[in-house]
């Protein structure tokens, strides 16, 4: 009966089944980007996640199908996203994350959009990550996939203000190893973060509450982006998502298009300024806090 099964099925429809079936998994790449039926490959359980996605890989680019860099891929179902990727971790305007904690890895998966500017900058990103990793302890990255890239996990204990508001330490030794990652960075890149500190003049008083909630006024010098500054479990300061922002964050005083242009030695030079004169003010904010208290 079953074998009367697989061939109606595979004459039908191109699906192959296994010649000594042991336990057939329900889970397999459905590309419904197409709509003519055509051979899918069958996730096995002998199979690890990197040979069906070199799998996956190869078929897309030899039929011509693979996903320019930047554009989703609308062929992973549900099922096919948990086993290869993990549970979803956050969605944000341009992308999905998912997390295997099982092997300490994050994938971003890049969501639709006709924007071609973000397409382009979906791309970059990639692009700076895996160019430098290895380059530099800041940069890390795993492997491409159809449709986003994977890198591993970032084990930290939040963001700086998540870790300061528990009462974390933030020391000149930690600071000074920040300042000198960026610099290192900017080097090696050529570019700007573009996202990790911002001069208040350019925030417009209808973005002032939205950016309250991710920045910190270190005052004069200007806004800490701490949702890309993290903690690793060893106290350093982690300088997250570099090159990940379409409209970089003004950040100098000085006209268009200089003040928006991350490739810009004014741009790279007032970052690292505000990042570098924004940490040590903070230090010393958190030392006259900790004088001012009774006992002390």
């Amino acid at each position: 009966m079953f074998d009367r099964v697989a061939d109606f099925v595979t004459e039908k429809i191109g699906m192959r089944f296994p010649s000594v079936p042991t336990k057939i998994e329900d889970t397999y790449l459905v590309d419904s980007t197409q709509v003519v039926e055509r051979p899918k490959d069958w996730l096995w359980p002998t199979q690890t996640n990197d040979q069906v996605l070199d799998t996956l890989t190869a078929r897309l680019k030899r039929s011509d199908e693979y996903p320019k860099p930047g554009q989703e891929y609308r062929g992973y179902s549900w099922d096919d996203r948990d086993f290869l990727f993990g549970e979803k971790l956050t969605r944000g305007a341009h992308n999905e994350i998912f997390i295997d904690r099982d092997k300490d890895q994050v994938a971003h998966l890049w969501r639709f959009t006709r924007d071609e500017k973000q397409l382009a900058q979906n791309q970059h990103q990639m692009e700076v990550y895996r160019d430098n990793a290895g380059k530099h302890s800041q940069f890390k990255f795993t492997r491409e996939v159809p449709g986003g890239w994977v890198e591993p996990e970032i084990k930290n204990q939040g963001n700086l203000k998540e870790y300061l508001d528990r009462g974390g330490i933030l020391t000149l030794t930690q600071v000074e190893k920040a300042i000198a990652d960026l610099r290192e960075m900017q080097q090696l890149t050529g570019e700007a973060h573009g996202d990790i500190v911002k001069n208040p003049i350019f925030v417009p008083d209808f973005n002032r509450d939205l950016m309250y909630k991710a920045f910190e006024a270190v005052e004069p010098y200007g806004f800490l982006n701490f949702e890309n500054i993290l903690v690793s479990p060893e106290g350093e300061l982690i300088l997250h998502d570099y090159a990940g922002n379409a409209d970089p964050l003004a950040t100098g005083g000085w006209q268009e298009p200089a003040r928006h242009d991350v490739h810009h030695e004014h741009f790279m030079s007032n970052e690292l300024k505000f990042f570098e004169e924004g940490l040590r003010t903070l230090v010393n904010k958190i030392e006259e806090a900790h004088s001012n208290q009774p006992g002390l």
